[in-house]
């Protein structure tokens, strides 16, 4: 069967009239993490949790522009509904298949705030202050350190005594491969001089992984003892760490 391309102007508003690499995070879940964690919070949403708007993307060694896209990750998906953004003049003109049902209304970018509009829902987004998907997840470290610092602890590198000479970077996300779970990740980007290497390397740590849930009042975190690499689905064994009270606020 042949498939129909439907063309829907959307317009984008910004300060400088140039869009360049952008990501959003809804403000929705923003909230909604100060009680919530990630995997719980993605499936009590409506709208897309998260969105990003790449007017600069390109696809050859050229660097010539081959498209630009818009990527809307949804609940429970492993990858996002990408659609590609055709620019005429200051508007973006979008293509959609007739395969999919939703389509938007209006999208409206206005300084540091997105507003989507569909059939199904609306959503406010805010400005992230990062470009890419895999940086996601350190936002969501900061939520998660919001969310404790909201109730008297400390943050969570502290909370499990993470070596920062060692480890320098904390994720925090909800990770489908692993059967929907609150997945934190600690691992290392340092740079280490070896005595056979004549410049500084960077060597990668075996990360640390937790899993972090939230049951009858108090979140549990508990340390992975395996990783799901030929079964991705398959359960995980963890070993018990922490629990702290859970109050709603």
């Amino acid at each position: 069967m042949k498939k129909i391309i439907i063309f829907i102007f959307v317009t984008i508003i910004a300060t400088n009239n140039v869009i360049g690499q952008q990501s959003w995070i809804s403000v929705d879940y923003i909230d909604r993490m100060k009680n919530v964690l990630p995997c719980e919070c993605e499936d009590s949403l409506l709208s897309y949790f998260y969105i990003e708007i790449d007017t600069v993307w390109h696809t050859n060694s050229s660097k010539k522009r081959d498209h630009i896209k818009i990527a809307l990750y949804s609940p429970s998906k492993t990858e996002p509904v990408v659609w590609k953004l055709q620019k005429v003049g200051n508007e973006y003109k979008l293509s959609v298949v007739d395969s999919v049902k939703e389509t938007f209304e209006q999208l409206l970018v206005k300084d540091d705030t997105l507003y989507l509009e569909t059939k199904k829902s609306n959503g406010k987004y805010l400005r992230m202050p990062y470009s890419e998907r895999q940086q996601y997840a350190s936002f969501g470290t900061v939520l998660l350190n919001a969310a404790l610092k909201l109730r008297g602890y400390s943050s969570i590198e502290e909370l499990l005594k993470v070596d920062n000479k060692i480890y320098d970077k904390v994720s925090f996300h909800c990770e489908a491969w692993w059967r929907q779970k609150n997945l934190l990740t600690i691992y290392s980007t340092k740079k280490k001089k070896l005595f056979w290497y004549p410049t500084k390397k960077k060597v990668l740590f075996n990360p640390i992984n937790y899993i972090l849930y939230i049951k009858d009042g108090y979140l549990y975190i508990e340390k992975a003892l395996s990783y799901p690499i030929d079964h991705p689905f398959d359960e995980v064994k963890t070993k018990f760490v922490k629990k702290l009270e859970w109050k709603t606020h």
